[in-house]
Order: C-alpha cells, then sequence, then structure tokens
C-alpha cells in the first residue's frame, strides 16, 4: 500500500468523525422539529433531559434522538437520569424504538400511568423553586394525609 493511499483513507475517516461530532446547525435543528414545544409536563422534563445530555439548547418532542448526535453511551445517560428523576427503570432498548421526546413520553405514560405525568408535574415546580424556598419547603415538617399542619 502506498502512502498516499493510506493519507487519503485516514483523511476520510477523520472527516467522518468530524461529521459525527458535529453539532446539527440551528437551521437543520429547525427543520427536524425543533420549534415543536413540549406539550405536558412528561415532554417538558424529558426534553431538558435530552437537551443535557445532548449539550443542546433545547429539543423539540420530534426531533430524534441519534439525528441530533445521540449515541449508544447518551443513551445510558438518557436511561440513568429517567431513573433518577422518575424513579422508573427505563431500557435502552425503548430509547432505539422510541428516540424522541414524544415517542419516549409516550411509552413511558403507557408503562406507568398518571403517575409518571404527576411525577414530573411536581419536578417542574420544584425546579422553578428558588434555593431558598426549597431549603423551607425541606425544613417544614411534613404533616399526615388529610391532616392540617397544627399552629
Amino acid at each position: 500500500m502506498s502512502r498516499n493511499f493510506l493519507s487519503e483513507i485516514l483523511a476520510q475517516k477523520r472527516e467522518a468523525v468530524g461529521r459525527m461530532k458535529a453539532k446539527p446547525s440551528s437551521d437543520r435543528l429547525r427543520e427536524r422539529g425543533v420549534d415543536v414545544a413540549p406539550r405536558g409536563a412528561l415532554e417538558k422534563v424529558l426534553s431538558t433531559i435530552f437537551a443535557e445530555v445532548l449539550q443542546l439548547e433545547r429539543v423539540g418532542v420530534r426531533d430524534n434522538f441519534f439525528d441530533l448526535g445521540g449515541h449508544s453511551l447518551l443513551a445510558t445517560q438518557i436511561a440513568s437520569r429517567v431513573r433518577e428523576a422518575f424513579q422508573v427503570e427505563l431500557p435502552l432498548r425503548k430509547i432505539f424504538e422510541s428516540p424522541t421526546v414524544e415517542g419516549l413520553a409516550q411509552a413511558l405514560f403507557e408503562d406507568e400511568g398518571e403517575r409518571i405525568e404527576r411525577t414530573a408535574e411536581l419536578l417542574l415546580q420544584l425546579s422553578s423553586l428558588s434555593d431558598e424556598e426549597a431549603g423551607k419547603l425541606i425544613a417544614e415538617p411534613a404533616s399526615p394525609e388529610g391532616k392540617e399542619p397544627e399552629q
């Protein structure tokens, strides 16, 4: 093999790797549906998780995780964050079968029911609190269900 042939092969490999690692442009993101905003709490939380893992500003509900630069190692991070946030197991297979926020939200809702949407609503409420407000809530003793706190 000639040195020129090897150089050409290596250059092609570097180009391919560069294309795989390149972040999609904002124009390409818009074309893929990033402007389709999350409609419910579960989609909002999943969209945030996708965006954080992919290091993007935002992810639309119909954007394909893999088209945005996702791969199996990042999919494990998605599964881990979903597990941590919702206390549910998310097999990697589900991310490969439903690689959009919309599809994954639907799959989780089918498996977990209304509980997962309610958990997402609570997570969004907690995330909107300031550190001080969150600290006060944590410091307050929990009252038994149905009973008002004594004054």
